[in-house]
């Protein structure tokens, strides 16, 4: 993770402007797939997580305390993947779910007034669980677990994981259900 001073200049006036660029290893991360997967079931499959960086006083030392309800989601190199395959890869990595479809919905940055990395969003139809996640060291540290949701109740469904486990809910869920609404009432055409 690096800041990166950037200097916007329009009609005659110039500011400076404090970014951050992320890094994973020496590459610059600029490509991030996230994956709204609804199940065979008609079930949102998700994933809760230990998120350190959301303490806000770390000298108490309860990272455990704050766990995010989020959607599977990874890097992507768009040097050697596309984005189908890193967010097929992703959600059997993270989930052991595989989809029988992937749609891509438009891009989004992931915190325009701050990140230079974008977040492309797909979702993903048909999904069944084929296999136990194949979870990396960081994933397995952060405890990362698989929680299904029914898709029809998805409001009331966020609202009392909320309130019986005590997560932060990440919005990409929200903008996952709204395009899943979006594409199911698209005219289909022939």
């Amino acid at each position: 993770m690096r800041l990166v001073a950037l200097t916007v200049q329009r009609g005659g006036e110039r500011i400076e402007w404090t970014a951050v660029e992320r890094k994973a290893g020496d590459r610059l991360v600029e490509d991030i797939v996230a994956v709204f997967a609804v199940t065979e079931d008609g079930d949102v499959v998700c994933t809760e997580l230990l998120r350190p960086p959301l303490v806000r006083d770390v000298s108490i030392n309860r990272s455990d305390q704050v766990r995010t309800l989020e959607l599977p989601a990874g890097l992507c190199d768009m040097d050697s993947e596309t984005l189908k395959s890193a967010a097929r890869r992703e959600l059997r990595e993270e989930t052991g779910y595989e989809a029988a479809e992937f749609i891509r919905i438009p891009v989004a940055p992931e915190s325009a007034g701050m990140a230079r990395t974008r977040v492309y969003l797909l979702l993903a139809s048909g999904c069944r669980k084929v296999c136990e996640p194949d979870l990396e060291k960081a994933e397995r540290v952060m405890q990362l677990q698989t929680v299904l949701l029914p898709l029809d109740r998805l409001p009331e469904a966020l609202a009392r994981y909320r309130l019986e486990h005590g997560t932060i809910i990440d919005h990409k869920i929200a903008a996952g259900a709204f395009w899943w609404k979006h594409y199911q009432e698209r005219p289909r055409t022939a």
